[in-house]
């Protein structure tokens, strides 16, 4: 009898396998069972023939990486492969969730699988920062179940390795719902959402494959599509800039993080685009039911800047951007999100950023907050680390991203 080969797995790792699904240490519900090191063994030693490459390509395993509370880096999941996986045909492909269901138009939305989290090991958020990651709605929304996350991951690898099929798939899914609401008079006009926990280009894509092979899709007055994004030169500012080439209106927001890095400033480039007159989504760090900061505001060149915060969680409709132009969409930290130490979530009480910060990583804070209010929005009070470093100067209260 062959002898076992023992692969012992990193602190904090969970795998995933078919019958098992996909966890991770920071994952709810947390998992007691153990994965038999035979699955170990298996994986590490196949290879898969991907469709439409040529060769035998070794799938290593693709590896997400997160910021934890304690500042450290960990490995979270290793996903079983699926590259020749085929969604039934009997299974939507897009979703309608709570949140969708309080919009005003009906609305799909796609949910693929964010960051490298498929068996291609193909970046699906190629602009995401650490912070953006670990507060990813995979971890925090209403994709934490297991069961949601691996459907994701199915529908992300079924994407990447049957795209023609996909995008088939996609149309008459559109055009159904369309049937269903639109031409019975019931709505106007039906939302598509490409990139629910994504930011690829898939509009463009799906539009040119359409146009491509004759699709007839609903006239532009009865479709719109809009979508978050990390990259400046996706997001529309004007409504000329949402009208496309191919004659739909398609309405993209920015989503600030916390990336500083030069040339690629998300500060600089979400004040970009709330000049030019586009929207912009931010995270707080603000618990449910209390109430957000009202008014979002930097200084450029010497000018103040002020636009108003909108809250923009349920049961606000998911598709207001499309109605309001020029805000800030205001989220709450959920979740795994609530424990952020990076600066994607913006601390409590931090109404404006600090012009005087040399690398944009200062809040200036309510002016009426004492020290024990300052403090307990640094989370001294109530973690068991000191999230943010706070300081009073003589004009203002001042939280610092460590």
């Amino acid at each position: 009898m062959a002898k076992k080969l023992k692969i012992e797995p990193r602190v904090g790792v969970k795998y995933q396998s078919e019958k098992y699904g996909c966890y991770d240490s920071m994952m709810n519900p947390y998992p007691t069972w153990k994965i038999p090191e035979e699955f170990f063994v298996q994986y590490y030693a196949k290879t898969f023939k991907v469709a439409g490459q040529s060769g035998n390509w070794k799938l290593d395993p693709p590896i997400y990486y997160v910021g934890t509370a304690l500042k450290q880096v960990q490995f979270t999941a290793v996903y079983h492969p699926y590259p020749n996986f085929k969604i039934p045909a009997n299974r939507d492909l897009f979703s309608e969730s709570k949140k969708t269901a309080a919009n005003k138009r009906p609305t799909l939305v796609l949910y693929l699988s964010p960051v490298k989290r498929n068996s291609f090991k193909i970046n699906t958020c190629p602009a995401a920062s650490m912070g953006c990651e670990l507060a990813c709605l995979d971890f925090s929304g209403m994709k934490t179940p297991q069961q949601a996350q691996r459907a994701a991951i199915a529908r992300t690898d079924y994407f990447l390795a049957h795209t023609t099929e996909f995008f088939d798939r996609l149309y008459k899914e559109i055009i159904s719902v369309h049937r269903k609401y639109v031409k019975t008079g019931e709505y106007p006009e039906v939302a598509i959402r490409f990139n629910g926990t994504s930011d690829l280009p898939i509009f463009d894509k799906f539009m040119t494959y359409a146009q491509g092979v004759g699709l007839k899709l609903p006239p532009p007055s009865e479709l719109v599509f809009y979508d978050y994004t990390k990259e400046k030169k996706k997001a529309t500012t004007t409504r000329e800039s949402e009208i496309t080439k191919y004659g739909y209106r398609h309405k993209v927001s920015f989503s600030l993080s916390e990336d500083r890095r030069k040339n690629l400033n998300s500060l600089q480039t979400a004040g970009d685009i709330l000049i030019a007159g586009g929207n912009v989504a931010a995270v707080f760090l603000v618990p449910k039911g209390q109430k957000l900061p009202q008014v979002f505001s930097f200084t450029r060149d010497g000018k103040k800047y002020s636009f108003p915060i909108i809250d923009a969680d349920a049961p606000t409709p998911d598709d207001i951007m499309l109605d309001r132009p020029n805000v800030v969409l205001g989220l709450r930290a959920k979740k795994r999100a609530e424990q952020d130490t990076t600066g994607f979530a913006i601390p409590l009480n931090a109404l404006n950023f600090n012009p005087e910060s040399k690398d944009g990583r200062e809040y200036i804070a309510d002016l009426d907050m004492n020290m024990k209010d300052l403090e307990i929005a640094c989370g001294v009070s109530n973690t068991p680390i000191e999230k943010f470093k706070c300081r009073k100067e003589k004009s203002k209260n001042i939280i610092e991203i460590p």
